[in-house]
């Protein structure tokens, strides 16, 4: 009998509730959530407009710095609410902090006293902790397989937004510092509003397309990478007009932008690969409708098996122990007792504690909050990142500075400050692709890499200490490259922490 080939169509409905269409908007709003990275930008009009001393401005810096990596609260939260309240929450934080910033340093309210601008921005920046939480958390649910890519090209969007609010400052502002904080202040806000309620938990299915549509969102960001760099280039070498970066930043809009037709595509083909058209059930023979019942209940079972498979660790049931199997025996089935539940039932705090130990989840199974702050894998990593990443953010908050204490304009300023964020998201993206790639072939720790990396970060250093000509923009290149690496392999080599909520502090 012939058959006839599958037709798939999409309306919006499913366009809108589809997994793919998610990822992209994951991209969107972590797109517009790298605010902190530009703030060598505009911390010169901060420091001239509210006159601050060097100190005082490091200070507003240092907790700039603290509001943008501490996530637990958003972490917590993310335990307790769904995803677009974590959302609208981090949307109004970041509204009010950043405006309260733009006024103060426009002049439209009386000068705050230091305190209170301090509290100002770790607010705005503490927002950026509620977006990444938010949508990273539910993403990596979405889609399991991979960590270390998915998070790669995550926080690659990331990387990108300090170059993406650059172009779109030049493009409405010119060379108006303060404009940059108005347009932080506003649009990741305005982005998270519209699409907290895309960011949710979908139930994963079996797509065989998957990795090759995460690499096409790859070469997607990698093409959005080159569009950029290629502006700012031409930006410091040749002297555009207002329409020149007009032009340039309508078109990195549109890159962006046009990312969706990748994720519609993505779902097209998911549905096309789900639908045959079959001969009404009247026209089959008995033997073809057995034939096709026995088909649709073997795809039934192939398609709801569970992802067991996160990240190359197989998963690790742990057996029950011998007081969980007496209670089996009298009559509950373990599959439906938590170990929650028991260790409340079990009033000796002694029998807590050995429960507790003697159910502690081996590496690449899932740990709760309480067995992750026990585990010295996390504070091993707390305290490495910890001097990694507070070594380079301080180069990277104070490359205005540096730069006009070496004789740099400010057109060349904002050249190295964006390319930070270039090299920033292409390793980023490298960090997450490349760790995975040297952990299946090669079986290469991911802390290694963060070792390694930790130490070419100190040629970038090097470099700032004992500058030389045009020295600034390769240590830009080296710091760029190096802050990404550990950011994106600091959250994937803890493996420990699979089911983490935070994926920001």
């Amino acid at each position: 009998m012939e058959m006839k080939a599958p037709y798939a169509s999409l309306n919006l409905r499913e366009i809108v509730q589809g997994r793919w269409t998610m990822a992209v908007v994951s991209f969107y709003i972590l797109a517009c959530s790298g605010g902190t990275y530009i703030f060598g930008i505009y911390s010169g009009a901060v420091k001239e407009e509210l006159q601050y001393t060097q100190e005082t401005l490091d200070t507003l810096g240092f907790f700039k710095d603290i509001g943008s990596s501490v996530g637990i609260i958003a972490g917590l939260m993310n335990e307790v609410l769904p995803p677009w309240v974590i959302l609208l929450t981090g949307a109004f934080m970041n509204l009010f902090g950043y405006i309260m910033v733009w006024l103060a340093v426009t002049h439209r309210i009386v000068r705050p006293p230091t305190w209170q601008m301090n509290l100002f921005i770790r607010v705005g920046a503490n927002s950026q902790t509620f977006a990444n939480t938010g949508v990273m958390v539910t993403f990596v649910k979405n889609f399991p397989h991979g960590r270390g890519e998915v998070l790669g090209i995550l926080k690659g969007f990331v990387g990108l937004s300090g170059a993406l609010f650059t172009q779109a400052h030049h493009a409405l502002y010119r060379d108006d510092a303060r404009g940059v904080i108005f347009l932080i202040a506003v649009l990741p806000s305005f982005v998270n509003l519209i699409f907290m309620f895309f960011i949710r938990p979908i139930s994963p299915v079996y797509d065989k397309r998957e990795r090759r549509n995460i690499y096409h969102f790859l070469y997607a960001a990698l093409f959005i990478a080159a569009v950029l760099l290629i502006a700012i280039l031409l930006e410091n070498q040749v002297q555009l007009s207002c329409l020149g970066f007009e032009v340039f930043g309508a078109l990195s809009v549109a890159i962006v932008l046009s990312v969706i037709l990748i994720g519609i595509r993505a779902e097209y083909l998911l549905k096309k690969e789900t639908m045959v058209e079959l001969p009404p059930p009247s026209t089959m023979c008995p033997t073809v409708m057995a034939s096709v019942a026995a088909d649709d209940i073997r795809k039934t079972e192939t398609d709801s098996r569970p992802l067991s498979v996160i990240d190359g660790f197989e998963h690790r049931k742990s057996q029950p122990n011998a007081e969980l199997e007496s209670s089996v025996a009298e009559g509950t089935t373990y599959s439906t007792i938590s170990r929650e539940a028991f260790i409340m039932k079990n009033r000796k705090p002694s029998g807590k504690i050995k429960l507790f130990l003697s159910n502690w989840p081996e590496r690449g199974d899932n740990f709760t909050i309480l067995q992750a702050l026990l585990s010295f894998d996390l504070w091993a990593v707390f305290v490495s990142v910890s001097c990694g990443v507070g070594v380079t953010l301080t180069a990277v908050d104070n490359m205005g500075q540096i730069g006009e204490s070496n004789g740099y304009s400010n057109q060349s300023i904002a050249t190295f400050v964006s390319l930070l964020s270039i090299w920033n998201f292409l390793r980023k993206v490298s960090a997450g692709f490349g760790s995975e790639f040297l952990l299946r072939r090669f079986r290469c720790p991911r802390p290694l890499i963060l070792t390694l990396v930790l130490a070419t970060a100190c040629l970038g250093h090097i470099m700032i200490a004992f500058p030389a000509a045009n020295t600034l923009y390769l240590a830009s290149i080296v710091l760029g490259f190096c802050f990404g690496v550990v950011s994106v392999s600091a959250r994937s080599c803890h493996c420990i922490l699979p089911s983490s909520r935070s994926c920001s502090g």
